[in-house]
């Protein structure tokens, strides 16, 4: 127990899910959400031992179904997102709650396989328990979580010079000799990709032309300004640059 003070009166309130003991309020994921943050916690909780407690056979034979036992969550509608992430939906939603492996329980508690690994970027699966695991492990051990200035921490600078190795040949003429890991997307990975073309663009041609950007009709770079133009779009805005589109497998227009 420790006291806390209410209208110049003390009071006592039991250390407990919102309390750390020392009049200190906790950080936890129910404060974060809000008013609902605790029923949607213990919803997640529950689906995530739901999932952990079936084999994979198991949870495809249930896969469509409504799962009993996961706590109700009222869907939060996506009329805050841009229609490109379903902002636009005008039907009830139903989206993620907890997810494992290949597996994902809805707000609604139904089960679904998912068999695009969510959007291209799940490689490895909802939450899966040795990544889980070695984060936390790198986190307790005193790892940054975001590290990438002109300060980095040793794993930073051993993972900079493993990367600089994987990418080279044996014995390559004019290897690569630094890697770029302030990255945090893919679109920002490209972004920096073609500044790097128009940096040794400029030291070779100086001057001489416009650079020439050779790119397969219908691509996506990103959502930098630069990667959507190569794709056709802001074309009244970027001056000095030609693209030129060739077709899937067409080896002769790209020759």
């Amino acid at each position: 127990m420790f006291p806390v003070w209410r209208n110049n009166r003390s009071e006592t309130m039991p250390p407990g899910e919102d309390w750390d003991g020392k009049m200190t309020p906790k950080i936890s994921l129910s404060r974060t959400l809000g008013p609902t943050g605790k029923g949607i916690v213990a919803a997640m909780l529950a689906a995530r031992e739901f999932l952990d407690s079936h084999t994979t056979g198991e949870l495809l034979e249930h896969v469509g179904r409504h799962i009993d036992g996961i706590p109700p969550v009222e869907p939060v509608d996506k009329t805050a997102l841009q229609d490109s992430y379903g902002g636009a939906q005008t039907a009830p939603c139903d989206d993620l709650l907890f997810g494992r492996g290949m597996f994902y329980i809805t707000e609604r508690g139904r089960l679904c396989l998912d068999c695009t690994s969510g959007h291209y970027q799940m490689l490895w699966g909802y939450n899966d328990p040795k990544l889980v695991e070695a984060v936390a492990d790198a986190v307790e051990t005193g790892i940054v979580w975001d590290n990438h200035c002109n300060l980095p921490q040793t794993p930073v600078k051993l993972l900079a010079h493993r990367l600089v190795a994987i990418a080279n040949p044996p014995g390559d003429d004019d290897p690569l000799d630094t890697v770029h890991l302030g990255c945090c997307t893919g679109s920002v990975a490209c972004a920096a990709a073609l500044k790097i073309q128009l940096v040794c663009y400029e030291r070779r041609a100086r001057g001489d032309g416009v650079p020439v950007m050779i790119v397969l009709d219908g691509n996506y770079h990103g959502t930098d300004m630069l990667g959507q133009y190569l794709r056709g779009m802001w074309k009244q805005y970027v001056k000095n640059v030609e693209v030129i589109a060739v077709q899937p497998n067409d080896r002769e227009g790209l020759e």
